[in-house]
């Protein structure tokens, strides 16, 4: 991942297509919440959602991706929250 050269904030799409690396376990996380919370001990969850958190806001507090790049990140993680619920669900009634 390469550093603007002038320091100036790439657009939303310019930073998507250069982080989007950065976006990929905080939006695998709801999977990891909803599907192995009750396999996994808890410390591991919370210190896997502390660094893929930091990971992914990481471009907007260097300022080299704008704001809405936070937006769009959680917008994302609320998006595969909703399909994590939805997999737990379809997995509780095939395993009962």
């Amino acid at each position: 991942m390469s550093t603007p050269k002038d320091n100036t904030t790439l657009s939303l799409k310019e930073s998507l297509k250069e982080y989007w690396p950065n976006l990929i376990g905080f939006s695998l996380l709801p999977f990891l919440f909803a599907l192995g919370s009750q396999h996994i001990p808890q410390i591991f969850i919370h210190i896997t959602f502390f660094v893929s958190f930091i990971f992914a806001v990481l471009p907007v507090m260097r300022k080299q991706a704008p704001y809405s790049f936070w937006i769009f990140g959680l917008g994302l993680w609320v998006i595969c929250g909703v399909l994590a619920i939805i997999a737990s669900m379809i997995l509780a009634l095939i395993n009962s």
